[in-house]
């Protein structure tokens, strides 16, 4: 009977931590998610627009710009290119070279940047693009993400999306980048703790048992 009772405490001890285990794992991945995700170009699938940045990354006082290319796979009519353009300190997007279809104005509050361009109709095969770029400063380090939407006619849509990142300088030297690692520290010190009282916790159990 002692030793029934003593399989039963285990299988229960076990039972008990399996869901602490997944939790631990879980939450273990998905930082890892959350930094791989959308530091490339991006297109949805068969898009006939695409998005890409001049550069993944840039210093600051360098340049940042993005290309939008839309590619006609038929006879296309009254199309429209939107994209809001991200903002930071420092940031005021122009076109580079100016096309007169389009045409970049602030909207909403607090005030941005909004790219439309109305290209008319497309034949067939016809390729269309704009680029944009604006300057930055010392107070402009941080990732820029961007998407841009298609709208035409017979119900031609399609999004994509890019990055771009400016890297500032430190203070005393080197070069530091506010990115997604410097968001996660909080969740990953959070997540050293709660790792610290689940074995802790396992531990205490093992001594009871």
């Amino acid at each position: 009977m002692h030793q029934v009772r003593a399989f039963n405490k285990v299988d229960l001890c076990m039972a008990t931590a399996s869901p602490r285990v997944g939790l631990l794992v879980l939450m273990l991945v998905l930082p890892f998610v959350f930094l791989s995700a959308g530091s490339t170009p991006s297109v949805w699938a068969e898009s006939p627009i695409s998005k890409t940045a001049d550069a993944p990354r840039v210093s600051a006082g360098s340049s940042i710009g993005f290309t939008i290319t839309v590619t006609s796979t038929g006879e296309w009519y009254s199309v429209y290119v939107t994209d809001p353009l991200p903002g930071g300190i420092g940031i005021s997007w122009s076109q580079s070279p100016v096309r007169p279809e389009c045409s970049i104005r602030w909207e909403g509050s607090p005030p941005y940047q909004y790219l439309l361009c109305t290209p008319g109709n497309l034949l067939p095969g016809a390729i269309y693009s704009v680029h944009v770029t604006s300057s930055t400063t010392k107070d402009s380090c941080g990732v820029y993400y961007n998407t841009a939407e298609l709208d035409a006619i017979p119900g031609v849509s399609g999004r994509a999306s890019a990055s771009t990142e400016v890297i500032c300088p430190a203070v005393g030297g080197g070069i530091y980048s506010v990115n997604k690692l410097a968001l996660l520290t909080p969740y990953l010190a959070l997540l050293a703790l709660l790792g610290a009282v689940g074995l802790a916790f396992a531990a205490r159990r093992r001594r009871i048992i």
